[in-house]
């Protein structure tokens, strides 16, 4: 058997790419091992959780984040309160529920704090997430404000798995507000990003979005014509 934190390290790397079946079977075989440490464990059940809100599976998510939550917080890494309230905001949005969503995400603000390593990258996260919610929410206000936000501070950290993200957002935003040659050139962006990151599934999601805004430009000017 593989040794336990080489596990956990590939369950995040498989993250890291979009494999996300494959790190839930790492993540799950951590969680197993006996020899591993609490707070390890914890970190196992936190990326089993997010692993799985990313392929839609919702139910077996929640009930690892209810465990999470109602173990013995001395026995957890420091500072995951905050990831767990970010996984909670996703999962919110996976079934839904878009104001419960922005509150996991506004919940996750408070307890971020300024000596977190890679703050201004959870800073972008976070903006992110609330972008695309309120977008779901049709307060383009709103989500034009925290697009914004995410990319300052995507753009601040040099962070090329943030700035992919929002990429795709701006894109999705921009289609919605009717400039669709703009959303065009950022997911055609978004999609070299995704490639150069080896996210397989991320980028057909793009080719698709780039075959739609491409027919829509082209029936635009032939309608012109």
């Amino acid at each position: 058997m593989k040794d336990p934190m080489m596990q956990l390290d590939e369950g995040f790397r498989l993250l890291e790419i979009g494999a996300y079946e494959k790190a839930v079977s790492y993540f799950r075989g951590c969680g197993r091992d006996k020899t591993l440490r609490p707070p390890e464990r914890a970190l196992a059940q936190l990326g089993e959780a997010r692993a799985l809100i990313s392929i839609g599976r919702a139910k077996p998510a929640r009930a690892i984040l209810d465990e999470l939550e109602a173990s013995d917080a001395r026995q957890h890494p420091k500072d995951i309160t905050p990831s767990v309230l970010h996984e909670r905001a996703r999962l919110a949005a996976l079934v839904g529920d878009r104001e419960e969503a922005i509150k996991n995400y506004r919940n996750e603000l408070v307890d971020l704090v300024s000596t977190m390593p890679r703050y201004f990258l959870r800073l972008s996260h976070n903006f992110a997430g609330q972008a695309e919610q309120f977008m779901a929410l049709k307060n383009y206000t709103q989500a034009d404000i925290y697009l914004k936000l995410a990319r300052n501070y995507a753009e601040t950290v040099e962070s090329e798995s943030a700035l992919r993200e929002i990429l795709s957002l701006e894109s999705l935003y921009l289609e919605q507000q009717g400039d669709i040659k703009e959303a065009l050139s950022r997911s055609i962006e978004a999609r070299r990003l995704f490639i150069k990151a080896g996210r397989k599934s991320d980028v057909k999601r793009e080719e698709k979005r780039i075959s739609s805004l491409t027919k829509q430009i082209a029936a635009s000017e032939q309608d012109e014509a």
